[in-house]
């Protein structure tokens, strides 16, 4: 597969399964904020009770990644994703049937799943059907689909649950739409008979230890948390704090924070290109650190409608800028083993969920005392912690292309 550098059919079809499911779980949980008042309003639930929701959804993550992962490196992926995309799909259907909080934090935790534990058995996957060469291009389609999911559940959320007959009916046909996505996985999954997927045979924690003996792992991890805790906690509380405090109607909040996840979708596509055209990774990963921490500020801190839709695209474009490139380094560095790939993405990815695991914490409690802007303004200085990539090393074409040709020598 190193050799190839083009995809084969088979490998397209059977990505299909896990983008859907990433699509409709990032709608599901990323799109919260908007349906927040409602299900609020329908349970009497207070604001510090609605941010336990995103919590749990993080908590859910944090939890259940690295187990799911390092199983994984144990199991046929074509049972076990099939699993966490059944699961995925009642959690909406849980969700949607709610009679109490309850049965809501239980479908929200359900459809985290979905959210946070495919990544690490898909790179099996795509490690056994994606050459190296073309791994950006696929992380960049993937994370493409997760920021349209939560497009969808911002700028078109209060149409669809007019449509739909209300947030639980919405919750209901993503739910019908996760069960359709776990049988096509289940018919269109094979092996790939020229690279098979290549399960662990030795001990359940060597992938594990090999991956935490890695400096990279490491440097994305302690930083990633910082750009998760605030997207989390601008897009849970934000459109709250538009409509008490800045006079926005529900629509007009959507359309503004609707901008994170439609300029994120946006650097999903064109980041690995981007970076290929100027053949290097690195200035289109640290510098977010920085860049982000203003953003996300101008948000808070801005009353212009404009202003805080373009805010808000620049700090959607950063917080996807570097994710194709900074999950591609475990695969390009070529230090790690197909299981610890696998496992190192998910630490990675567990850790980065602990800052969305706090940002309802965070937030909530602070609402206790202080106002909701105050609160959000200070955590606008979380990306400030993604500035440990600044040590990653250069992996982009040039580098590559010098490996490759020291390689033929």
């Amino acid at each position: 597969m190193k050799d190839n550098n083009s995809i084969p059919a088979r490998a397209w079809s059977i990505l299909i399964s896990p983008w859907a499911i990433m699509f409709i779980s990032y709608f599901g949980v990323l799109g919260l904020g908007m349906i927040l008042p409602d299900i609020r309003e329908t349970f009497g639930m207070t604001l510090q009770q609605g941010g336990y929701l995103s919590t749990l959804s993080s908590l859910t993550q944090v939890l259940l990644t690295l187990p799911i992962a390092m199983f994984a490196t144990k199991m046929n992926p074509k049972y076990l994703l099939f699993t966490i995309y059944l699961l995925t799909g009642l959690g909406f259907l849980l969700h949607g049937f709610a009679t109490g909080p309850m049965m809501v934090y239980i479908g929200r935790a359900l459809i985290a799943i979905g959210m946070g534990c495919v990544a690490g058995p898909l790179a099996l996957v795509k490690r056994s059907w994606i050459p190296d060469s073309q791994i950006t291009k696929i992380n960049g389609i993937e994370q493409f689909m997760g920021t349209g999911g939560q497009v969808v559940g911002t700028v078109f959320v209060t149409t669809l649950v007019t449509l739909l007959g209300g947030w639980q009916g919405l919750m209901n046909a993503l739910g019908i739409i996760g069960l359709a996505v776990s049988a096509l996985w289940f018919v269109m999954y094979k092996e790939n008979p020229e690279n098979p997927v290549q399960l662990e045979k030795g001990s359940l924690v060597g992938p594990l230890m090999e991956a935490v003996k890695n400096k990279n792992i490491w440097l994305l991890a302690i930083g990633w948390p910082g750009t998760t805790l605030v997207w989390i906690a601008m897009t849970t509380f934000w459109p709250t704090y538009a409509t008490e405090s800045l006079g926005l109607t529900m629509s007009q909040a959507g359309i503004a924070i609707g901008m994170i996840p439609i300029f994120s979708a946006i650097a999903s596509i064109t980041s690995p290109f981007l970076a290929n055209a100027i053949g290097y990774d690195k200035p289109l990963i640290w510098p977010w650190g920085i860049i982000l921490a203003l953003a996300y500020y101008g948000g808070v801190v801005l009353t212009s409608f404009p202003l805080l839709c373009l805010t808000f695209a620049i700090a959607g474009y950063g917080a996807f800028c570097f994710v194709p490139l900074a999950l591609g380094v475990p695969f390009k560095e070529g230090k790690l083993s197909p299981a610890a790939i696998s496992v190192g993405t998910a630490i990675v990815l567990t850790i980065a969920n602990v800052g969305g695991m706090f940002a309802g914490i965070i937030v909530g409690n602070l609402t206790n005392s202080l106002p909701l802007k105050t609160a959000l303004s200070w955590c606008c200085l979380s990306p400030l912690l993604w500035l440990t990539t600044f040590f990653l090393p250069e992996l982009g074409k040039k580098e590559m292309d010098r490996r490759a040709a020291e390689a033929q020598k």
